[in-house]
Formats: C-alpha cells, sequence, structure tokens
C-alpha cells in the first residue's frame, strides 16, 4: 500500500512538474515573440530618425543596451532583413525622393543621407536601383524602392 502511495504521489509530481515546463515554454515563447515584434518597431523608428548620422549595428546596440549579434538576429526574424540591409535600403529610398523631388546636388543627397562619400553613395545607389543618381535624376523616373 506504501508503495502505490508513493508511486502516485511520484506520478502526480511529475505530471504536475511536466505541465508546469510545457506552460513556461510556450508563455516564454510568445513572450519572446512580442518583445522582438516590440523592439523591432523601436529600432525602424530610431534608424527612420537617426539614418543620416553615423550609425552602425554597434552604436544601435549600444543605443538600445544589447549586443549588436543578438539585436540584428531579431531584427532578421522580424523584417527579413539584416539591421545593415535595411539602413541602406531606407538611405537609398530617401536619397530616391530627394533627387526627384529637389535641386540639391548629388554629392549634397549623399551627406545628407548619412553616406561617407558621392563615390560610396554613387555605388550604392547602382546596385539598388540599377542606375546611378545622375541617371535617375536626368530620366525624370519615379523610382520606388522596396525597404
Amino acid at each position: 500500500d506504501s508503495k502505490k502511495i508513493f508511486y502516485s504521489q511520484r506520478l502526480s509530481g511529475l505530471f504536475l512538474s511536466i505541465l508546469s515546463q510545457c506552460y513556461r515554454t510556450l508563455s516564454l515563447g510568445q513572450n519572446q515573440r512580442s518583445f522582438s515584434a516590440k523592439k523591432a518597431e523601436q529600432i525602424l523608428s530610431y534608424i527612420q530618425q537617426h539614418y543620416a548620422e553615423n550609425i552602425t549595428n554597434v552604436t544601435i546596440g549600444q543605443h538600445f543596451n544589447y549586443h549588436p549579434n543578438y539585436l540584428n538576429k531579431q531584427f532578421i526574424k522580424y523584417t527579413g532583413k539584416s539591421l545593415h540591409q535595411y539602413l541602406m535600403a531606407y538611405r537609398i529610398s530617401k536619397a530616391i525622393e530627394m533627387i526627384t523631388s529637389t535641386d540639391m546636388t548629388i554629392s549634397e543627397i549623399a551627406d545628407t543621407t548619412g553616406f561617407s562619400d558621392i563615390h560610396h553613395f554613387s555605388k550604392t545607389f547602382r546596385q539598388k536601383t540599377g542606375m546611378s543618381p545622375r541617371g535617375l535624376r536626368s530620366s525624370k523616373q519615379n523610382l520606388v524602392l522596396d525597404i
């Protein structure tokens, strides 16, 4: 009889342990997903506000108090792009807006959108859009870049 009671209590304890582990796993998974989405939205907002500055994965990580690699992985899960890819695409989209709607020189646009020099800007612009900044301005096309 004492063995039956022992095994009954033991099985009951193991069952409760399994149930609590399942609950923790499910609730942690949901909190982690919402954390990721929330953090990614904050990062998107930060990039959109500071794209003209010299920002990197490290500076973004420091701003949010996370390791840059961890933050980048979370960002990729949410957006499908790395922090750097998103930053470059956002800068190029802003450059397209400026090229098509202002009379600023290409050099001024490069500086305003956060590129260190016009050669890097022109090379990146051509890679992302398939045409040079001057070519876009002279063609009067309206490009839309998928960020």
